[in-house]
């Protein structure tokens, strides 16, 4: 504790490697103090307080400590230290924002302004967490016209008061005339749940719906003597499944009741769109559903409204009500 600054800093120039793991990883020395520069400090590195050569995290946060540049930048343990930090502190990150907003700017100098005029999505997209499925780049949609909701697995449960919020905000204030659920194939939940494979609460309990619908439909499944057939059937079922749970909330049906009987509307909405997304090649594909079809079925314990059933896309009524008076279409 003792050692000053001069010492710290020659230690570091004669063997930087070796000083770096004295550090435990950590090369931090403290912006604050006296003000002045050690001039037995490599250039550039401002040295004002001596740090312990195995600081504790407490202390460091006492000493309030800053990273500062690699001591031997031809060394390559230095060189992936400071990348490591980088990445640590999201520099990165900052650094690729500030770039993009100058590209932005210099591209479109009024597209700021015109995301900060106000939201008005023309989609809701319920997606599966799993990055490789980016919503706005696969739509090859511009920020502000895609409200995006994700998590594991693209589900939309009954239970789940993040999803059922995020549809009523985008139903009945943002006034979305699409939501679209999407899949996607290699689906790590589906895969999950397809083997039966120990995950532990919560994640156990989330992905029981998707066990559901494997046995709902089991005989289908086993059917298709390929597995990779199968898990990519039961990702096509499970978004089935989702789009059904959507048309079950009393928030959507209300809004389409409403748009059905509303001259000014050229077509119900929201309309519930079924997606499947292959990221191996980057294909979008929509899946062929009669959703009209399985809600008649259902529809005297889910048709809330006792609307539901004529008001599916496609229905006489719409396509008359078009035929009498064209309207533009909604976006």
């Amino acid at each position: 504790r003792g050692e000053d600054a001069s010492s710290t800093a020659a230690s570091a120039q004669q063997n930087p490697s070796k000083f770096a793991a004295g550090l435990r990883g950590v090369r931090y020395l403290s912006s604050e103090g006296t003000g002045k520069k050690d001039t037995a400090a490599p250039e550039g590195n401002h040295v004002v307080k001596s740090v312990p050569r195995q600081a504790s995290r407490s202390e460091l946060r006492a000493h309030k400590m800053a990273p500062i540049d690699s001591i031997d930048s031809s060394s390559t343990t230095n060189t992936r230290f400071s990348d490591a930090m980088r990445y640590k502190n999201l520099e990165n990150i900052m650094e690729q924002n500030s770039r993009w907003m100058e590209q932005i700017n210099e591209k479109d100098p009024e597209f700021f302004n015109r995301l900060g005029a106000g939201h008005n999505p023309r989609y809701l997209w319920i997606g599966c967490a799993d990055a490789r499925v980016p919503a706005n780049e696969i739509m090859s949609e511009g920020a502000g016209s895609v409200f995006v909701h994700r998590n594991v697995g693209n589900q939309v449960l009954s239970t789940d008061m993040s999803i059922l919020s995020t549809i009523q905000y985008a139903v009945d204030y943002l006034k979305v005339p699409h939501i679209i659920v999407c899949g996607h194939y290699d689906c790590g939940a589906v895969k999950a749940a397809s083997e039966a494979q120990a995950l532990c609460a919560p994640l156990d309990n989330w992905l029981t719906s998707i066990r559901d619908v494997k046995n709902s439909h089991r005989s289908e499944l086993m059917s298709l003597e390929d597995p990779e057939k199968r898990r990519r059937r039961l990702v096509e079922l499970n978004v089935i499944q989702s789009c059904l749970n959507v048309y079950k909330l009393g928030t959507v049906q209300r809004k389409r009741v409403e748009t059905h009987a509303d001259p000014e509307s050229a077509f119900t909405t929201p309309r519930v769109h079924a997606l499947v997304y292959d990221p191996s090649v980057g294909k979008l594909e929509s899946l062929d559903v009669d959703f009209k079809a399985i809600l008649d079925e259902f529809s005297s314990d889910y048709d809330i409204y006792g609307r539901n059933s004529m008001t599916i896309k496609g229905t006489k009524r719409d396509e008359a009500r078009i035929k009498e008076k064209p309207r533009e279409a909604a976006p």
